[in-house]
């Protein structure tokens, strides 16, 4: 095909389509059901594979993973397909691939993990609007197998695509010798190499300089006693890494503050955003206002130590300096160095003209006075203002860093990241990687160690599908009116998911049974599982009907106003 002819092919399918964006907010017809879909996507794979010459699994893949564009293609030929003939579908859409140039950049860069938006934005650049055809992006598909075949998910190639172009522009053999690089130079595991790449694309660019500077870090930080296991868990496309700034870090608390190898692991363990997100935050940023302030040493690093969230932000960090100006540098030191409590944390995160707008009745000597002898009652007071069920339990997430990405916090737990896999695993759990993890952390604060609640999510993932209120009703229940200990749910970890109105209601009739002294041979032998686990029927034939007036206690059970 002539350039000419090329050209007018182009602009042809641009007036086609409207010069609209896959992004397009316009609706689209019903008929777009699951069996139009499928027709969509399997003309859209025979184009790929057929008439492109693109191998099967990567034709598959685009045209499976491309839900907007193939949403997309379909509205756009929609007035060319006859109303409930399923068939036409498929031969209308290749027909039309056969003779119209489309762009393959959007539904391989949406297969690839990026949005619509984002796709956009990659597109409209110069040295990328004239690329239509995958085979215009030299070396693009070569790289891009490379990377598939070292075992990095496709959903996450695009984020090296848009972050770390150059890559799929190396020659043959180049980027699989980074790769082989990592574990042979340096000894990663590939799991780490793989977390590695999806989390800082950049780390395939880095000059000869940068790279020196990324081994001593990753060498140090293995000497220093942090396993490649934590490290890995703890990787996140969160973060823009400077690993230049890490070791100056490490030596900035070891030679400079005098802290202990083990604090000093002990607290980047806990908080290991002090490492990985912008490491130079706390020399740089939060030293000077300590020092400011009037704190020696000794008391910043005791801060630190215990209340690491006053440097977790930027903002907290300005915040802070209104509050010097508000109190004074002597009063604000006495403040911090006076083990502060959580209550006090929180309300150093609000600025001082905040708290005398928002609570009713203080003005700044009496706001002065409770911030420096009765911080708790400040912000118990604040909370009430705020309404302060909803309040209460934001609170212990005001410090979390950006909300954690939901297969970052699986991997964290101990999924695979295998594509299928974690596929699988992301589609048994509702809710963001925050929300995962806060219902994760109320197993956790029970007393629950971490491999025995990673144990029992992956056995019963429904359990991170309750909200945190349930499962802390659920452990009270089980705990404090059962009276078993909590280890039991190791063996029964879906007692999480039963109906927490039936949870309660066997359980008080149970310990009824058993204060009223009308326990029955077979009852000492019941097993939490039986308990809860039967139906209702099954449950009142074998712990309930041969009991005197065991029905009736049962019926008032039912009833809200019964007390124990």
């Amino acid at each position: 095909m002539t350039p000419a002819r090329y050209l007018m092919k182009c602009q042809a399918c641009l007036r086609f389509f409207g010069g609209r964006s896959l992004s397009s907010s316009s609706s689209v017809n019903p008929r777009f059901n699951g069996l139009f879909r499928v027709e969509v996507e399997e003309a859209l794979m025979d184009y790929f594979h057929c008439t492109r010459s693109l191998n099967y699994l990567d034709a598959r893949h685009i045209s499976k993973n491309s839900p907007h564009f193939v949403k997309f293609l379909f509205k756009n030929l929609e007035t060319r397909i006859p109303s409930n003939q399923h068939g036409n579908v498929c031969s209308e859409v290749k027909k039309f691939l056969r003779y119209n140039p489309i762009n393959e950049f959007n539904p391989f860069l949406e297969s690839s993990g990026l949005s619509p938006l984002e796709i956009q934005r990659l597109l409209s650049t110069s040295s990328r609007a004239l690329c239509f055809f995958l085979s215009d992006d030299a070396g693009l598909l070569e790289n891009y197998h490379v990377l598939c075949n070292y075992g990095i998910p496709r959903f996450k190639i695009g984020k090296i695509y848009k972050e770390a172009h150059e890559v799929f522009k190396m020659e043959q053999g180049v980027l699989k010798s980074k790769l082989e690089g990592f574990e042979n130079e340096i000894g990663l595991e590939v799991s780490t190499v793989i977390k590695l790449v999806s989390s800082c694309p950049n780390i395939l660019l880095l000059s000869s300089t940068e790279n020196e500077q990324f081994v001593q870090t990753v060498v140090a930080l293995k000497e220093f006693g942090f396993q490649q296991k934590w490290i890995r868990s703890n990787l996140s496309t969160k973060y823009k890494y400077r690993w230049d700034m890490m070791l100056p870090l490490l030596e900035f608390f070891l030679h400079q503050m005098d802290c202990q190898e083990d604090d000093l692991r002990t607290m980047i363990k806990k908080n290991p955003w002090f490492l990985f997100d912008q490491p130079g935050k706390i020399p740089y940023m939060a030293m000077p206002i300590f020092l400011k302030i009037g704190l020696n040493r000794y008391e910043i690093l005791e801060l630190l130590l215990n209340f690491p969230q006053i440097v977790s932000r930027q903002s907290i960090l300005k915040i802070l300096l209104k509050w010097v100006e508000f109190l004074n540098p002597e009063e604000t030191a006495t403040l911090l160095a006076s083990q502060p409590c959580s209550s006090l944390v929180y309300l150093l995160s609000k600025k001082p003209e905040y708290l005398l707008a928002t609570i009713d009745n203080i003005d700044a000597q009496k706001l002065r006075s409770m911030m420096l002898h009765d911080p708790t009652e400040l912000s118990e007071l604040l909370l009430s203002e705020k309404n302060t069920q909803k309040s209460m339990v934001v609170l212990p997430l005001l410090y979390r860093k950006e909300s954690i990405n939901k297969m970052d916090f699986l991997v964290k737990i101990g999924f695979s990241e295998n594509f299928n896999e974690m596929e699988a695993a992301q589609a048994q759990f509702q809710g963001s990687g925050s929300r995962l993890e806060a219902r994760f952390n109320v197993l956790l604060e029970a007393g629950l160690g971490f491999e025995v609640c990673s144990k029992i999510v992956k056995e019963c993932p429904k359990i991170l599908n309750q909200t945190t209120k349930n499962l802390r009703t659920k452990i009270d229940y089980m705990v404090n009116i059962g009276g078993y200990p909590l280890d039991t749910v190791i063996n029964f970890p879906m007692y999480f998911c039963y109906d927490i109105e039936s949870i309660r209601n066997r359980l008080k009739m149970f310990r009824w049974i058993k204060e009223n002294g009308a326990v029955k041979p077979h009852h000492a032998a019941a097993s939490f599982h039986s308990i809860i686990a039967g139906s209702t029927k099954s449950f009142l034939k074998n712990y309930v009907n041969d009991i005197p007036n065991g029905l009736q206690v049962w019926k008032k059970l039912q009833e809200s106003s019964f007390i124990f």
